[in-house]
């Protein structure tokens, strides 16, 4: 029972006992009714146009972050590439997780990015490998290697950017991000991410209007 449902609480509340047991403010908050908390304009619903600002904004993000990986696919030195890229994702992680006011964490972020590339390995990360060690043969290296890993650097960071998209406009945070039971899904959000990437280097810029 609260101390307001007591009978004569509310008539004895000022009473010199009373107040010598509560302090004043304590009485006050214990009258308060439950349920009753200030409306913070921040908990307001967002609009249908504010989504979609949003989400496209989390798309030119991504978009950005892509281009960076597509660009460090094509550095010279063998595995460098390979650390390049894992920090772009990380950072790519990180501007996602401030765009959508999720806290941020280095060490889960690092996780997270870890699990989700090496669940590639099996199928592509080896290809992936051979291909920047390929870059440098001469000639070689420069048809098979610049262009294959140019292309699956893109590709996983767009996967990246799309699956944390999604999750983050769910609501889910780092920490309820089950990165294990999510390799699937990133194998497959890279799949498609690697025709769409492919696509943008084959489709030819459109002339002026």
């Amino acid at each position: 029972m609260l101390l307001h449902e007591i009978p004569g609480w509310y008539h004895a509340r000022n009473s010199p006992a009373q107040r010598a047991l509560f302090p004043k403010g304590l009485v006050m908050r214990m009258e308060e009714k439950p349920n009753q908390s200030p409306t913070s304009s921040s908990e307001r619903p967002m609009s249908p146009y504010e989504l979609e600002q949003r989400e496209a904004q989390a798309r030119d993000i991504v978009g950005k972050h892509v281009l960076w990986s597509l660009g460090a696919g094509i550095i010279p030195v063998p595995l460098v590439d390979v650390a390049a890229l894992t920090a772009i994702n990380l950072r790519l992680l990180r501007t996602l997780a401030d765009h959508y006011n999720v806290p941020f964490s280095d060490h889960v972020g690092k996780s997270i990015v870890s699990s989700l590339l090496g669940s590639v390995s099996g199928a592509y990360l080896g290809r992936y490998l051979v291909y920047t060690i390929l870059k440098s043969v001469p000639i070689v290296g420069s048809v098979a290697g610049l262009a294959s890993v140019s292309l699956a650097a893109g590709a996983l960071t767009h996967a990246m950017g799309r699956l944390f998209t999604q999750h983050f406009e769910t609501g889910g945070t780092l920490l309820s991000f089950d990165a294990k039971a999510m390799r699937k899904h990133f194998l497959n959000e890279f799949e498609a991410s690697r025709e769409k990437v492919a696509s943008m280097h084959q489709t030819p810029p459109q002339p002026p209007a």
